[in-house]
């Protein structure tokens, strides 16, 4: 990455996937590379994204299955209740803990999978950190 006059490093990940500086930033991984000028920064969030309709669809499986209790030995019931424990433990591993950061135009969201939850309080803090010190320029 070519920086900005008058630009510095503040923090990057161990794989320079994120990349903070004191005017931007950045993002960057086989797929795509989007950048945040710091003074456009909206807001930023930490938070779990997963896909709840797993759990919807283990709910449907699981009732349809005591639904199914006198049918046929229970077979029918093993199965729905097979079922409905893949659809949570598809829920589960769909869980991701991500950091979001918003401007008007994009945003910006990377996995914390590799980051300690001091690591990202600090990454955190240091971009809310920059992004009031420029915008008070």
């Amino acid at each position: 990455m070519a920086y900005l006059p008058n630009e510095s490093l503040l923090s990057n990940s161990d794989s320079n996937t994120i990349v903070l500086t004191t005017h931007r930033v950045r993002y960057q991984n086989s797929n795509s590379l989007k950048s945040i000028v710091l003074d456009e920064v909206s807001g930023t969030e930490v938070k779990y994204i997963s896909q709840p309709v797993f759990l919807l669809l283990a709910l449907i499986a699981g009732v349809g299955g005591f639904f199914l209790i006198n049918e046929t030995d229970g077979i029918y019931m093993i199965s729905s209740f097979t079922i409905a424990i893949m659809f949570v433990l598809m829920y589960l591993a769909s869980r991701k803990h991500v950091i979001i950061i918003s401007s008007s135009g994009t945003k910006i969201i990377f996995h914390t999978h590799n980051m300690s939850k001091e690591t990202v309080k600090n990454f955190v803090s240091q971009l809310e950190g920059q992004v009031i010190k420029l915008k008070k320029l």
